[in-house]
């Protein structure tokens, strides 16, 4: 059996993440269980599940009056996200 966090937990300067495996062997095992913030699983229980998300980074530009733009923002340098130029 493991100890599976369902919450991130720091615990002795150790930042754990949800799906990480914690120590077993502490007082705070029977805490982090009644609270919630984690789970005993068995071994075969265990599946990794594939993360399906994009990473999503600032758009470029410069903040100012731009001429002729498509769409909300008003960026300068920077090529207006219109319908037709919009990814699927």
């Amino acid at each position: 059996m493991k100890l599976i966090a369902t919450n991130p937990i720091l615990y002795q300067n150790i930042q754990y993440r949800k799906g990480d495996t914690l120590p077993m062997d502490t007082v705070m095992q029977d805490i982090w269980i009644a609270c919630g913030s984690a789970v005993l699983k068995e071994e075969n229980e265990m599946k990794r599940i594939p993360v399906k998300a994009r990473s999503v980074t600032a758009q470029a530009g410069l903040f100012g009056t731009a001429v002729n733009s498509e769409s909300e923002e008003n960026l300068i340098g920077r090529v207006p996200v219109s319908e037709r130029r919009r990814r699927k």
